[in-house]
């Protein structure tokens, strides 16, 4: 699980560094390495939050973080460049829809930067709409098990 967790932590480093590709003036904290490192440790311990992770033959090749706290969100979803569009991130994301679903979430918040277009089409193909707010929020309603 050690592995994991340094291989979770690379990954969402990466996606970071796309969201300040995409938008140079994200506001990055000097410490957001130890701040995602905890974040993971939490993910992991407490048990209305899981991470999943796709995994190609020698890497770790995306991971989706889900929460069943007071509402149902799917915090962060990331696949490596070289392996989008080969149906990980959809699968991903219908594991977090099912573990959101076991758990009694009716609604899935998902929360996507404004300069981000392509996460945003990914999105509203899997049925997720946008919400006027600063950034766009997209929801999708699932019915309890």
């Amino acid at each position: 699980m050690e592995q994991d967790h340094a291989e979770i932590l690379e990954l969402w480093c990466a996606l970071v560094e796309h969201h300040r590709y995409l938008d140079a003036d994200l506001p990055t904290p000097s410490n957001y390495v130890e701040r995602l490192d905890a974040e993971v440790a939490r993910a992991l311990a407490v048990p209305s939050a899981k991470i999943v992770v796709a995994a190609g033959s020698e890497e770790l090749t995306g991971f989706c973080l889900v929460e069943a706290a007071t509402d149902g969100r799917i915090h962060e979803l990331f696949v490596k460049a070289e392996w989008r569009r080969q149906g990980i991130g959809c699968e991903l994301v219908a594991w977090a829809e099912r573990f959101l679903r076991e758990s009694g979430q009716t609604t899935i918040g998902v929360r996507v930067e404004r300069v981000n277009a392509e996460a945003r089409v990914f999105w509203q193909s899997l049925g997720y709409e946008a919400s006027p707010t600063s950034i766009t929020v997209l929801q999708k309603g699932i019915k309890p098990c």
